[in-house]
């Protein structure tokens, strides 16, 4: 709306801004967000705005309001079309409480009074014909996963749409490879990701709710703890879809983390690193993206049939390492680990291994060598 200020932070971090006294206009306001980089390199990605003001008591687009908790005062809210109204303390999303002592008056348009709550200060009200109504009802078998008493040495997680047909039966794919695993000798537990959900974050879909219940398996399930995690099904990168795409495929969450050099990046191994004050992961996990039940009996099918082959794995014993090279200038200077951190690796290979083959583009006039 016409108010310029200027805000100015160094590296990657999270900054909150503030601006006072700006004019508001009925209707719509203009907020606009420029990145002036000198050398086009920077970026900023918004994360929310929020703008207070304030308002008449008047009903608007979504019936909420906030007051000051505990004021003494009662508020009179103007502008309904039903007299059938009730008000609802929401300042806490998993305490919902009932307003009491309300009045409602006048006549089209009426008017809902009441006194705020002694800890509360976001309220709505609504009539009560136009409360939302549930898509359905179903039961729920809870699958106590909190109380496994056989210990699992491999935790296959998977969701019910695609491990499971309508009827209830396993797929071809989940018992195929339940079996295999169980052959060599494996404890094995399948795990429907909505029982995750269920007991882990009260049904709310989460990847936190995934790491919590890796977590609390390896730490309290039967000894010897857990090894190894496998999911089985594709996730997203926008699980709240605000890019409208509505990615029906996306049956296991995934953790986006912040790195120091790439910015956001998911991370599948952010859900077994749990145990101790370091990076390291507490568990082999890994994931077949699957966006169906055909796509995961193929790649399923191809993990039986190589393990079960008759195969010497000579080239288990053989070793090949690639460097980078150090760009110019001093800012790369961390580059020159590269190598290093190769020359390290290659000091540990047991006896038993070939040579190491070593890659190390300095070594090269060009990178088009190494193709060759």
């Amino acid at each position: 709306n016409g108010v310029q200020q200027s805000f100015s932070w160094t590296g990657i971090s999270y900054f909150q801004a503030s601006l006072d006294d700006v004019p508001l206009f009925e209707g719509d306001n203009t907020v606009t967000l420029q990145c002036l980089s000198a050398d086009g390199n920077d970026s900023i990605i918004v994360d929310w705005l929020e703008v207070a003001y304030q308002r008449d008591y008047v009903v608007g687009a979504d019936n909420i309001f906030k007051f000051a908790p505990d004021s003494g005062d009662r508020y009179l809210i103007d502008g309904f079309s039903s007299n059938t109204l009730v008000g609802y303390d929401i300042s806490d999303p998993v305490d919902v409480a009932i307003i009491e002592n309300a009045f409602v008056s006048g006549n089209n348009p009426y008017s809902f009074e009441f006194e705020p709550t002694a800890f509360g200060d976001t309220y709505l009200v609504l009539a009560s014909e136009t409360g939302r109504v549930p898509v359905g009802l179903f039961e729920d078998t809870a699958a106590d996963l909190a109380h496994n008493a056989s210990g699992a040495d491999y935790i296959l997680i998977t969701h019910r749409d695609l491990g499971w047909a309508q009827n209830g039966e396993p797929n071809r794919w989940l018992t195929d490879l339940v079996t295999h695993r169980l052959n060599q000798g494996l404890r094995v537990a399948v795990v429907d990701i909505e029982d995750i959900y269920d007991e882990f974050s009260f049904g709310i879909k989460s990847p936190q709710a995934l790491k919590d219940f890796l977590a609390y398996a390896y730490s309290n399930w039967p000894q010897p703890a857990p090894q190894y995690v496998l999911l089985v099904g594709d996730s997203t990168y926008d699980p709240k879809d605000h890019w409208g795409e509505a990615d029906d495929t996306a049956y296991l969450p995934t953790y986006q983390m912040f790195t120091d050099f790439k910015g956001e990046t998911v991370s599948d191994q952010w859900f077994v690193t749990f145990a101790g004050n370091d990076a390291l992961a507490d568990m082999h996990i890994g994931r077949l993206p699957a966006a169906n039940s055909a796509q995961a009996t193929t790649m399923v099918d191809k993990i039986i049939a190589y393990e079960s082959a008759v195969n010497a794995r000579t080239w288990t014993n053989n070793l090949l390492l690639v460097a980078d090279n150090q760009r110019p200038g001093s800012a790369y200077a961390y580059e020159a680990i590269f190598e290093t951190i190769n020359e390290d690796a290659a000091a540990l290979v047991p006896d038993a291994m070939a040579e190491p083959v070593k890659g190390y583009l300095n070594d090269y006039a060009a990178s088009a060598f190494l193709t060759n």
